[in-house]
């Protein structure tokens, strides 16, 4: 395992946190939906760099996966 205090700084710094973001969420949605097959009360928490929070199209696309 690679602890998250050893990437998200640099993917902060090169601009990259944005797309790897996009990329976990989409991951975390799908995967989701599975657990969700066998745990129906399961909750679903992302935490997110506050680099993303500011990303304007970050509640359409929650909004799109959540569907």
């Amino acid at each position: 395992m690679i602890p998250p205090d050893s990437f998200i700084p640099l993917a902060e710094e090169t601009n990259l946190i944005r797309p790897l973001s996009h990329l976990i969420i989409e991951q975390a949605f799908k995967d989701f939906v599975e657990f969700l097959k066998i745990i129906p009360e399961l909750i679903l928490s992302i935490n997110m760099s506050p680099k993303t929070l500011d990303d304007l199209l970050l509640p359409d696309e929650f909004s799109k996966l959540a569907q």
